[in-house]
């Protein structure tokens, strides 16, 4: 049987070098999504603020909270994903450029 264990996968693959500048164009990446979901969201909670549900039907009302709470809560969540993508890449540019490049062993 063959060794495959993903260590040995891992090293043996080459990767570029971890740099500063990688890293911050990686919060860039991950801001861009996080920045566009955020005003995404704002305006759809502004949007269903401003209109509310107009039924006496209870089925009705209460289906239509079910689906603005979902939609606001999986816009809010993926919103939240990429900004936290988005500082933890700042951080590690910060990590790495003060403790420089680490060496390979």
């Amino acid at each position: 049987m063959r060794d495959s264990s993903p260590s040995t996968a891992a090293s043996s693959a080459e990767y570029p070098p971890l740099t500063p500048w990688r890293c911050l164009t990686g919060t860039v990446v991950a801001a861009v999504p996080a920045g566009l979901l955020f005003l995404l969201t704002r305006a759809i909670g502004t949007n269903f603020a401003t209109h509310p549900i107009h039924s006496q039907n209870p089925l009705v009302v209460n289906l239509s909270s079910v689906v603005r709470t979902i939609l606001l809560g999986g816009m809010s969540l993926a919103t939240f994903v990429f900004a936290l993508a988005s500082v933890g890449c700042l951080l590690l540019a910060i990590q790495v450029a003060l403790r420089g490049r680490p060496t390979p062993s």
